[in-house]
């Protein structure tokens, strides 16, 4: 998978991947999620991705719940667990794991805990499939 990587993008570095997913991709990805932001989701998930996050956020709009959004330590340990090869359409994928310290704190439309607590702290894993952009000029909204 790597070598197919290099093979259509030559400067490829596998540490400047893991340190983007680190430091941008995973910390954008969680708060977009926790945030409910389907638009920014959509724009950067591939279809199934999109399709799992979006029933979840769509199931806390439903039920008028929203997820508290501190992010109390951002991802850690990011570890690299596999790669795809490439298919003749798609690029190489890479999964990532990686854990954050958040608030497990549900809240009601009236802003009542109603599942965790304002200090219930839990270490969350998190596992993360990366593929290049098919459309890398395209990205929008990644900031």
């Amino acid at each position: 998978s790597i070598r197919e990587m290099k093979e259509t993008d030559p400067n490829f570095r596998l540490s400047q991947m893991a340190e983007d997913i680190e430091h941008v991709v995973a910390p954008r990805i969680i708060r977009w999620y926790l945030e409910g932001d389907v638009e920014r989701l959509e724009a950067h998930c591939g279809e199934a991705a999109f399709a799992a996050v979006n029933a979840s956020v769509n199931a806390r709009h439903t039920q008028k719940l929203t997820l508290d959004t501190n992010i109390l330590q951002p991802p850690m340990d990011v570890e690299l667990k596999g790669a795809k090869t490439a298919s003749e359409v798609d690029s190489p994928c890479f999964i990532f794991t990686f854990s954050t310290q958040q608030v497990n704190c549900l809240r009601n439309e009236f802003g009542e805990v109603v599942e965790g607590a304002v200090d219930d702290i839990r270490r969350v894993f998190y596992a993360m499939a990366v593929q290049k952009h098919p459309e890398p000029e395209s990205r929008v909204g990644m900031g």
